[in-house]
Parts: structure tokens; C-alpha cells; sequence
């Protein structure tokens, strides 16, 4: 009868630990096919001054990395989730004092900084007018309900995402920085 019972803990053990790895592995599938983002607004954008542009260019890689949309996203991903800690507080959104001086932000903050990165990087990668990454407010809605209507803070009204868009192909990709350092999930799906 012991015997019974431990099988059955051993396949439950083992089932759950399969479950549990089949979401780490799909979580951004996953993700993305239950949150969807519905864009709300553009923000208005906030380049890097001298100083923030010449520590930014510097970060850069040497290789060839950077000679391309999805390069560009990278080293953005990168730079962002490496420089800035999230924070529940009120924190500067301006991408500047964000690289070279504070590194806690919240959403704003986040997609501002990535949004800087990534279009100083498609710059020095030649796809300046091709390429344009622009910062976005959202709300997420999961399976067709408004996330930030169960919330009364104003800390959770909305959410600020990017939109890097190819002119030349019509491409769009829908990319969330916070989430992007949380949880490494790269990609999100987005509806206009």
C-alpha cells in the first residue's frame, strides 16, 4: 500500500515538474497568447543629450552586431535590463539621468531608455528612416479585460511599451522592456 502511495506522489512529483518546465521554456508563447497589449497613445520621445549619446556609443559592440533591426533590439534589451532595477515609486523617465545617474524606473522609464537605445543603435547602424522605435502607452488585456480597470491606482493606469517598425517591409514588433528584464520575455503581441 506504501508503495501505491509513493508512485502515485512520483508521478504527480514528475508531472508537475514537466508542466512546470514546458511553461519556463513557452512562457513567452504562452504569454503572448493569453496578454495582449492595445495600444492607447504614442509618448512623446526623449533622445539621449550629448553626454547619455557618447556613454551609449561607447557600450555599443565593435562587431557587426548592430547592422540591423534585430541587433539593435538586442543591445537595447541589453542595456536596458543591465542598467535599470524596477521600482514602485516615482522615478525620472528621462533616458539621460536614467543611463548615467539613477537605475531604478518604472514602465516609462523602462521603454524611454529602450527607446533612446534602440534608435541611437538603428542610427549608427544606417536604418535611420527605415527603422524607428517609438514608446508607447498600452493596457494589457488578458483574455478581452482591461487589466488596469481592477486597479484604482494611478501607479497602474496604463502601461508604456515600444514599437520598432520596419517602413520598408511594414513589420511591426511589439516589445515590453520591463518584461523584458523580469521575466525575459522579449516579444509581446500588441493590437492598435
Amino acid at each position: 500500500m506504501r508503495d501505491d502511495r509513493f508512485s502515485g506522489m512520483r508521478k504527480f512529483l514528475f508531472a508537475f515538474l514537466v508542466g512546470l518546465l514546458f511553461m519556463i521554456l513557452f512562457r513567452g508563447s504562452i504569454y503572448r497568447s493569453v496578454v495582449k497589449y492595445r495600444v492607447i497613445e504614442e509618448r512623446n520621445a526623449v533622445a539621449f543629450n550629448r553626454e547619455a549619446q557618447l556613454s551609449c556609443e561607447r557600450a555599443m559592440p565593435d562587431s557587426t552586431s548592430l547592422n540591423d533591426m534585430e541587433g539593435a533590439i538586442a543591445f537595447a534589451h541589453e542595456l536596458t535590463a543591465n542598467r535599470l532595477c524596477y521600482a514602485f515609486t516615482s522615478t525620472s523617465n528621462d533616458p539621460s539621468a536614467l543611463l548615467l545617474t539613477s537605475n531604478r524606473a518604472h514602465c516609462v522609464g523602462y521603454a524611454g531608455l529602450f527607446s533612446a537605445t534602440c534608435n541611437l543603435a538603428l542610427e549608427r547602424a544606417g536604418l535611420e528612416g527605415s527603422v524607428t522605435c517609438k514608446q508607447k502607452v498600452a493596457k494589457l488585456v488578458v483574455f478581452g479585460q482591461d487589466m488596469h480597470a481592477l486597479f484604482d491606482s494611478p501607479f497602474f493606469h496604463d502601461h508604456d511599451i515600444c514599437l520598432v517598425t520596419d517602413m520598408r517591409t511594414g513589420e511591426t514588433i511589439a516589445l515590453d522592456p520591463t518584461l523584458n528584464d523580469i521575466l525575459s520575455i522579449d516579444r509581446v503581441a500588441f493590437v492598435q
